[in-house]
Order: structure tokens, then C-alpha cells, then sequence
């Protein structure tokens, strides 16, 4: 995927692109906003194109063809690193952060952070789901955001920033990110191939309060069925 794809957020984009041609991005975003907008997607385009080894320094688009392009798109870039909250877990534990037991600060992602690039100029983190940190794994992250090392970049993503102890965002530069159109939803869904019908795509639409997972979840049969007998 790359920037011309992504539909909606292209004031956020923008302001990517702008604070790297200034050389002011800064070490540490958080992209706050609904879930199932494209936070994600965002995260993973810039992480992608702050990588490319072909690049200069301010520019933000990906060659798409060098050793670390084809490494990120494969999933296998050793300095693009990124935890979440475990499936089925409500939290994001200590363990993905700082190690445990024994391995504490010795595994997880604030050691891998320390560790120098591997193959491209710098490493970035990318932080899904930051505001289910426990209080034991904030605070271990906090020190990272403190002292960053010059080479690394990290990305948090929030659906609910407010959660976030006040000593992390504070030290992080929020980027707000709006629910998607109608518009955009029923696009999303009819290139997706979720549904073919360009009605059905825009009663969804209308009904996923700008959210794509939303839309998702009013596409399962059983979730139709539910809104059949609401009607």
C-alpha cells in the first residue's frame, strides 16, 4: 500500500509529511482516534518510508524496491517492531514491554529498542493498543520515551488517549485522527469486496459511525439478521 491509497486522514498525512521535510519529526507520536479508522495503516506507511534505505531524509515516500522495503512488506524488518495487546487479553503486559522474571530488561521492546539498527538507519516501535498498558508496563515505557536513543522512532496508538498516564503523553506529539465518511466507509467496503452492491455498501456506511471494523461487524450475517429484526 502506499499514500495514495489510504482513503480519509490527509490533513494527518500531510502533517507527516511536512514535520519530516522540516526535519522535526518528532521521537514519539501518539495516533489517537476511534478504532477501525486507519490509524494503523498510517502507522505502518510511515514506518515503512522513515525504513527505506533509498530515501533521503526528508522525504516520506518509500521506493518500494530496496532491501528494506521488500523485508517490511514481507514482515520480516528487523527494526520495525511492534507489540499489542495479546488476542483475547485485555492488557498489554509487562512482558512485551520490559521482559519478566528473569528477562527483565533483557527482552521485550524497550531492550530491542536500545539494540542499534540492523538494517536501516534507524528503528521504529509501533505501539498498538497503548492505552491497555498496565501501571507496571507504562511506567517501564516511560523511561524509553524519556531517554530515547537518537535512532529510534516510536508510534502509539490510542482509541482511548485519555487512558494514558499523563507522564507518556505528555511526552509524545498527538496526532488526532476523525472517524471516516460515509463516503469513505461504503469506498472502503466496495474496494475491499466485502459487498458489490453499491447500496448495501452505503447503508453500512451510514451505520458504522466511520468506523471500517464497525462495518465489519454489520456485515456478519448474524449481525444483518440482528438489524433485520430491529427494523
Amino acid at each position: 500500500m502506499k499514500w495514495s491509497d489510504v482513503i480519509g486522514h490527509q490533513i494527518q498525512i500531510e502533517m507527516l509529511h511536512e514535520a519530516v521535510r522540516r526535519q522535526r519529526l518528532p521521537h514519539a507520536l501518539l495516533f489517537a482516534g476511534p478504532s477501525g479508522i486507519g490509524k494503523q495503516i498510517v502507522a505502518r506507511l510511515l514506518a515503512k518510508a522513515l525504513l527505506c534505505v533509498q530515501n533521503s531524509e526528508t522525504d516520506l515516500q518509500a521506493c518500494e524496491t530496496c532491501g528494506s522495503c521488500r523485508s517490511f512488506d514481507a514482515g520480516t524488518h528487523p527494526d520495525c517492531l511492534t507489540v499489542s495487546k495479546p488476542e483475547g487479553k485485555a492488557i498489554l503486559p509487562i512482558a512485551l514491554i520490559a521482559g519478566e522474571g528473569d528477562e527483565r530488561g533483557r527482552s521485550g521492546l524497550c531492550y530491542d529498542l536500545s539494540l542499534r539498527p540492523m538494517l536501516s538507519r534507524r528503528k521504529i516501535a509501533i505501539v498498538d493498543d497503548a492505552d491497555c498498558m498496565n501501571a507496571e508496563a507504562a511506567n517501564a515505557f516511560l523511561k524509553t520515551l524519556e531517554e530515547p536513543t537518537p535512532d529510534t522512532v516510536i508510534i502509539m496508538i490510542s482509541s482511548q488517549p485519555d487512558a494514558l498516564l499523563p507522564t507518556i503523553r505528555s511526552r509524545c506529539q498527538m496526532l488526532r485522527f476523525r472517524p471516516l465518511k460515509s463516503s469513505e466507509i461504503a469506498e472502503l467496503v466496495i474496494r475491499l469486496e466485502w459487498v458489490d452492491d453499491r447500496q448495501v455498501a452505503e447503508e453500512i456506511a451510514a451505520l458504522s459511525d466511520g468506523s471500517l471494523s464497525q462495518a465489519a461487524q454489520l456485515l456478519d450475517p448474524r449481525w444483518r439478521e440482528l438489524r433485520t429484526m430491529l427494523w
